[in-house]
């Protein structure tokens, strides 16, 4: 998230020039449009482009997408998946679930300029109520990254532990906090705070995930389903 940027973190995005131009001007819609600038980090992004090349996740589920910043970064990671193991493009797929519907065609234009409309499906729906749907469906994914509202994380959580398949990867945004590390705040009264806390003990007591949280921008959850 951008309010966790510092001298470190811009240190690693301009050594290994991890924006492009593409990725620069989704940054600058943002901050044009005036809202909260909401996108995960550039070294984060590096980070889980990676992440699905190692593990070869070829089906890939994101809640919440904004401006599509992360989106490119999965969709980028599907692309290279595909041109290495040489096959056809249904093989790999990215769902962006995103509620706002003014959202959906900024999404759908950045994967477009970058290429990536032949991976990718932008679906403008509520999220818990499209996870059911998907649950329902008995859909499965290699990878799940969960970046929405913060109130409903227990309950995408609960969600994931359906969506995900065995061996499979769950990615959460924020899980140390918005602006600060606010997680730290054990007198909080804050709705979304106290949500992000419930999942992280539901994260770290789970029989159905295995993982842990790495502290790169405002916290990076990260677990393999069992």
């Amino acid at each position: 998230m951008s309010d966790f940027r510092n001298e470190l973190t811009d240190y690693i995005c301009s050594t290994f020039k991890l924006e492009d131009s593409l990725l620069e001007n989704i940054i600058k819609q943002q901050s044009e449009a005036g809202g909260p600038m909401m996108n995960i980090g550039a070294d984060q992004g590096k980070f889980i482009n990676l992440l699905v090349q190692m593990s070869k996740s070829r089906e890939i589920l994101e809640v919440g997408s904004y401006f599509g910043y992360s989106s490119v970064w999965f969709g980028r990671a599907l692309k290279a998946l595909q041109d290495r193991e040489n096959c056809e493009a249904n093989h790999y797929s990215l769902t962006c679930v995103e509620k706002s519907g003014k959202q959906i065609p900024i999404i759908e234009n950045n994967l477009k300029k970058a290429g990536l409309e032949a991976l990718t499906e932008v679906i403008n729906a509520d999220a818990r109520a499209h996870l059911d749907k998907l649950i329902q469906e008995e859909r499965v994914f290699d990878l799940m990254f969960i970046d929405a509202d913060k109130g409903n994380y227990p309950t995408y959580f609960k969600q994931a532990e359906k969506l995900v398949k065995p061996g499979g990867l769950l990615l959460v945004d924020n899980v140390l906090g918005l602006h600060t590390y606010e997680v730290l705040d054990s007198k909080t009264e804050d709705k979304r705070i106290l949500a992000i806390q419930e999942f992280n003990k539901l994260l770290a007591e789970s029989h159905s995930f295995d993982g842990s949280i790495l502290t790169v921008q405002a916290g990076l959850a990260i677990a393999i389903k069992h």
